[in-house]
């Protein structure tokens, strides 16, 4: 956000330690970094915010410090019929904010403890080109009522912390193969076939969970209206797809 008479400008300080090695006259690259990010004067809503028709929602935020650290690790095949890279990451992001969860430390929206990602490709011959591309983490931190309580006539959901859940693990698994034909004849631009499948084995990653008043499959509701059920909403299964590109 930007800065504002209630809010102050962030400030970051990182560090970072790495090692970094070649080996085989550079075909294989190896590398190990760690690092530790700090930021000042970081912005989130407050516990109970009042969004809807305020005029000065500025008042309703808070800031206070936002702190990162992990390890990644990298292996990079750069030669030979089969290219690609494998890479891990552990990484920890919190935010802790007077008038946020209590004052009590939080994970931030965007923390993923464990990151996994394997590509790879390979040169079959002129014409032919095979990929592949697995990718795993952890899921992603979430806020989702606990309980409910009712008051004047109203039913309030009761949130026990920010960010107090996590989204199931996220993994996917795309292939694709290229055909590039040999010109019959000398042209200014080459064109290729690429033939892939997004999601091969069609997992169904969550992108959300919300809650909502319990319903059966033809969404009647179900008892008198009391109970609520947790649903998750989940994008692109199995996608196969062909695209023709062109190189000048």
């Amino acid at each position: 956000s930007p800065s504002t008479p209630y809010l102050e400008p962030q400030l970051a300080d990182q560090v970072a330690l790495g090692y970094f090695r070649n080996i085989k006259n550079n075909a294989v690259e190896l590398s190990a970094e760690a690092y530790y990010k700090d930021i000042q004067n970081v912005t989130d809503f407050a516990d109970n915010a009042q969004l809807f028709f305020n005029r000065d929602l500025s008042t309703e935020f808070r800031q206070g410090v936002r702190r990162s650290y992990g390890l990644e690790l990298l292996a990079k095949k750069n030669e030979g019929r089969l290219t690609g890279f494998a890479s891990y990451t552990w990484s920890k992001t919190e935010r802790k904010i007077p008038g946020v969860n209590g004052g009590e430390a939080f994970l931030a929206n965007n923390d993923r403890r464990h990151v996994f990602n394997l590509v790879g490709t390979y040169d079959l011959n002129e014409q032919w080109q095979f990929g592949g591309n697995f990718t795993y983490s952890t899921g992603r931190p979430i806020t989702v009522p606990a309980a409910r309580y009712e008051f004047d006539g109203y039913q309030v959901d009761f949130i026990t912390e920010r960010n107090g859940y996590l989204l199931p693990d996220f993994h996917r698994f795309d292939l694709s193969a290229t055909y590039t034909p040999i010109p019959k004849k000398k042209r200014r631009w080459k064109g290729s076939w690429v033939f892939s499948i997004y999601n091969v084995y069609s997992r169904q990653n969550a992108f959300t969970i919300y809650t909502r008043v319990r319903q059966d499959d033809d969404g009647n509701v179900i008892g008198d209206g009391d109970e609520k059920e947790a649903r998750q909403i989940s994008l692109f299964p199995i996608l196969p797809s062909v695209t023709y590109n062109i190189k000048f």
